[in-house]
């Protein structure tokens, strides 16, 4: 059964297609590199399948439930694009930020338990920010906030893990140790990525099919036998 089931799937932004009939299965432990020129729809495609817009026609399976009912999100980890990702101004701490992720799979009343700030630690650990845990996020490098806004993402342990250009603000050698954490992350602990990216050299050594869309499916398979439109 594959993890992500996506048939005919049209989005619609005014009179316009953001995606047309587009169609794609991702199965358990795939990497995904998710590519298309701007304004292809790539992450139109990312929030649909998080039922984060309306879809004009189409079926959206995730687990093997229909998305209409779907209600297991802790299985899933979302980074999106960094303007996008959370509010700068809010007087908010790495650890209180990074417990946001666990809100997901609670239940009201949502209170933390031991064992939750026991995980929480070990996420920021994992990522090397422990020591950041107390720190402003708006005070934070722009490579540091991308690490607390994965930890917030990776705190539920997700099964699925969907990320929105989520280097664009990492110097080289950050952007090196990210890609090396996300290749862990997915031989180690089978964790599923899917990643939306415009650096196509960068993500083929690491993801072994790629989805490249331009409102529709225009190439999905791997990436030695893709050519990149003119």
């Amino acid at each position: 059964m594959p993890i992500i089931s996506v048939k005919n799937l049209s989005v619609v932004y005014g009179l316009n297609h953001a995606l047309r009939n587009v169609s794609f299965e991702v199965n358990a432990g795939d990497y995904i590199g998710l590519a298309g020129p701007n304004g292809a729809g790539k992450t139109t495609l990312a929030k649909a399948l998080l039922g984060l817009v309306p879809v004009r026609s189409g079926i959206i399976e995730l687990f093997g439930a229909n998305l209409r009912t779907f209600h297991e999100w802790r299985k899933i980890g979302y980074l999106p694009q960094k303007g996008s990702a959370f509010n700068s101004l809010v007087p908010a701490t790495t650890r209180e930020i990074v417990r946001l992720g666990k809100l997901s799979g609670k239940r009201f009343p949502k209170r933390f338990s031991k064992s939750d700030n026991i995980v929480i630690d070990q996420t920021l650990e994992s990522l090397n920010i422990k020591n950041l845990a107390d720190s402003l996020f708006f005070e934070l490098s722009g490579g540091q906030q991308q690490r607390v806004l994965l930890a917030r993402a990776l705190v539920s342990d997700p099964q699925l893990l969907i990320l929105d250009e989520p280097t664009t603000a990492l110097d080289p050698q950050s952007r090196d140790n990210f890609f090396n954490l996300l290749k862990n992350l997915n031989r180690d602990n089978k964790v599923t990525i899917i990643y939306i990216t415009h650096d196509l050299p960068s993500i083929g050594p690491l993801a072994n099919k790629l989805l490249y869309i331009d409102e529709e499916i225009v190439f999905f398979g791997k990436f030695t036998d893709f050519k990149e439109p003119a």
